[in-house]
């Protein structure tokens, strides 16, 4: 099932979009919901991905093989029994 989307754009931004999409040999509708779905994955990717180089790779892959330091209120929050056991 589709559903519609009404925008309204200024005829300077349509045609830039129309240019585009002439460009790409696509038709307006194909390029704005290509271009709308590849940047909302990069959006959300920005959410979950990030990039180091290799140095600070090197810095946080020892963070993450460092021993984990006591935490006592923690310990006691995991051993504590749930309510519903």
């Amino acid at each position: 099932m589709s559903s519609a989307i009404s925008l309204r754009v200024p005829p300077s931004q349509l045609s830039l979009i129309d240019q585009a999409a002439d460009a790409c040999g696509k038709n307006r509708t194909s390029f704005m919901i290509e271009a709308s779905c590849s940047e909302a994955t990069n959006i959300l990717l920005d959410q979950n991905l990030f990039q180091l180089d290799d140095q600070r790779f090197a810095r946080f892959q020892e963070a993450l093989d460092a021993p984990v330091a006591d935490n006592a209120a923690l310990r006691r929050v995991l051993e504590t029994k749930a309510p519903w056991e």
